[in-house]
């Protein structure tokens, strides 16, 4: 049975942007995953190792966020969603990141994708 693992408004802190003094600091991003999973285990024996643990994702994005350096939305959004779905049991992932500040007359702008698994696993050979 395939159903979706959400997390909304994670809000975490990244090093991402074109101008130079966004290219210096860290700064508050906003991410939203719906995660397509096979829940079937998950729901027979009522255990977390039979699903996606949203703690786990959440700590994962965190410390992986800590080191990527990147300038571009786009290009992070892609790069974290390999780096899920390389880690965690997901056949589908939609990734949504924001960040607020960067327009005067947006609220805020971000990239939304979907990448699935198995052209994650072709696209690197394994």
């Amino acid at each position: 049975m395939m159903d979706h693992i959400l997390i909304r408004g994670l809000r975490v802190k990244a090093g991402v942007g074109l101008e130079s003094w966004e290219r210096s600091i860290q700064q508050m991003v906003w991410i939203d995953v719906d995660a397509a999973v096979t829940t079937t285990l998950a729901i027979e024996r009522d255990h977390i190792q039979h699903t996606a643990d949203y703690a786990a994702i959440c700590e994962s994005i965190k410390l992986w966020l800590v080191h990527y350096r990147c300038d571009l939305l786009e290009h992070l959004a892609d790069a974290l969603a390999q780096h899920i779905l390389k880690t965690f049991a997901i056949e589908h992932l939609t990734l949504t990141i924001w960040k607020k500040g960067v327009v005067q007359q947006a609220e805020a702008v971000g990239v939304k994708i979907e990448r699935k698994s198995s052209n994650i696993l072709v696209a690197n050979g394994n």
